[in-house]
């Protein structure tokens, strides 16, 4: 189980910096501001869980996923689209 959880990780950070190399940086943005919360929030949950012996009901993971989902995801497209409009006003594009 921890080794699934840490390639999670380094595949995530692998993506961030194969996605930040390319021409278009949104997607780099948009993937890291979706991700590393979501990291952060599933590992230490899991974590916590297992100091405390009491694992995670399937209603927790579903409603931490859509927690997640709901959040992050229009955090986001909002933070990508403003530096879309900022590169667009000052010419970048």
């Amino acid at each position: 189980m921890h080794a699934a959880i840490w390639s999670a990780v380094v595949l995530c950070a692998v993506l961030i910096f194969g996605l930040s190399l390319g021409q278009n940086k949104y997607y780099a943005i948009a993937f890291a501001i979706i991700v590393a919360p979501a990291l952060a929030i599933v590992l230490g949950g899991a974590g916590l869980s297992r100091l405390l012996g009491k694992p995670w009901h399937p209603v927790v993971k579903i409603a931490v996923g859509s927690a997640i989902a709901l959040v992050l995801l229009p955090v986001a497209f909002v933070v990508s689209l403003f530096i879309l409009f900022t590169d667009v006003c000052s010419g970048k594009l």
